[in-house]
C-alpha cells in the first residue's frame, strides 16, 4: 500500500461523514379550519350561527360609539413638556407630509395635535423651520 491511499480514504471518510443534514425547521401553522373548530364541551350547537372572535370588546349599551382616539397626544401643562410633545408632532407632521406647515394650527387641523396649550404669559408658540423645533417667543 502506498502511504497516499489511506490519507485518501480519510479524507473520503471525513468528507461524507461530517456533512451537513438539513434539518427540518418548519413549524406548521394552524389552519383556518382548526380555528374554526367547535370546542369539545359545546355539543348542544347553540352557538353555531355566531362568529367566533379571538377577543370580546365591551360594547356600549346606549348605543352610543365610544370615543375615537385619532392617535393625537394629549400635551402637557408644563411647558417644557409641551415644547417636546409639540416638537416630536411637528417632526412627524414633517416627515410624513414631506413639507415644513404653515403654522401650528395646520399640525393640529392635520390630527398630528389635539390641541396648542395656552402659552405662558407674555408668550406665544412658535417654530423654527430649518430645526423643525418649536419654541416659546415674547409676544
Amino acid at each position: 500500500m502506498t502511504p497516499r491511499l489511506p490519507l485518501i480514504l480519510l479524507l473520503a471518510f471525513a468528507l461524507t461523514a461530517c456533512k451537513k443534514k438539513e434539518a427540518d425547521t418548519t413549524v406548521p401553522l394552524p389552519t383556518p379550519a382548526a380555528a374554526d373548530a367547535k370546542p369539545a364541551d359545546d355539543a348542544s350547537g347553540a352557538n353555531a350561527s355566531q362568529p367566533r372572535t379571538l377577543f370580546s370588546a365591551q360594547q356600549p349599551t346606549d348605543g352610543a360609539l365610544p370615543p375615537v382616539d385619532n392617535g393625537a397626544p394629549t400635551i402637557s401643562d408644563d411647558p417644557n413638556v409641551a415644547l417636546d410633545q409639540m416638537t416630536m408632532a411637528l417632526r412627524k407632521y414633517g416627515a410624513e407630509k414631506q413639507r415644513v406647515p404653515r403654522s401650528l394650527e395646520e399640525v393640529v387641523a392635520a390630527g398630528y395635535l389635539k390641541s396648542i396649550p395656552p402659552a405662558p404669559p407674555g408668550q406665544k408658540y412658535s417654530f423654527d423651520p430649518k430645526m423643525l423645533k418649536v419654541i416659546l417667543v415674547k409676544r
